[in-house]
Parts: C-alpha cells; sequence; structure tokens
C-alpha cells in the first residue's frame, strides 16, 4: 500500500507540474506584470484543490493516506512559482 501511495503522489505531481506550467505559458502573455504572481498563485491554489477534490471523491483511501502530501505539493509550486 506503501509504495502504491508514494507512486500515486509522484504521478499526481507531474500531472500537477504539467496542467500548472500549461496554464501559465496560456495565460502569462494576457496579464499585467504586476499581478503575475497573484495569478500564478491562483492557477495553483485550483489546480491543487481540483486534484485533491478528485481525490475525495474517487480515490478516499489514498486521499486518507497521502493527506499530508497535498499541501506539500501546493508548497513545493508557491516556491517554484
Amino acid at each position: 500500500m506503501l509504495l502504491l501511495v508514494r507512486c500515486v503522489i509522484g504521478a499526481t505531481t507531474t500531472v500537477v507540474l504539467t496542467i500548472i506550467s500549461t496554464m501559465m505559458s496560456i495565460v502569462k502573455n494576457f496579464i499585467i506584470k504586476d499581478l503575475r504572481i497573484l495569478i500564478y498563485m491562483i492557477i495553483i491554489f485550483s489546480v491543487v484543490t481540483s486534484i485533491e477534490i478528485l481525490f475525495y471523491a474517487y480515490w478516499l483511501n489514498l486521499y486518507q493516506s497521502s493527506d499530508v502530501f497535498i499541501p506539500l505539493i501546493v508548497t513545493n509550486y508557491i516556491i517554484i512559482g
């Protein structure tokens, strides 16, 4: 079970990073530079929250066993952003 949780968290991190990078690339030319960090944070929070809701809805056991890792993903992307 622990190996499955680790693999799912790794795959989730990869998917979230891909979605966030794609969305940021799309919107970066359309937003004001002063608001860029705020928009990036909104994108990060919305994508990670959406993934968290999907985990809760469809994979409750994985959600419960990986509850500490979801906020770590948010923190990781805020540092990267």
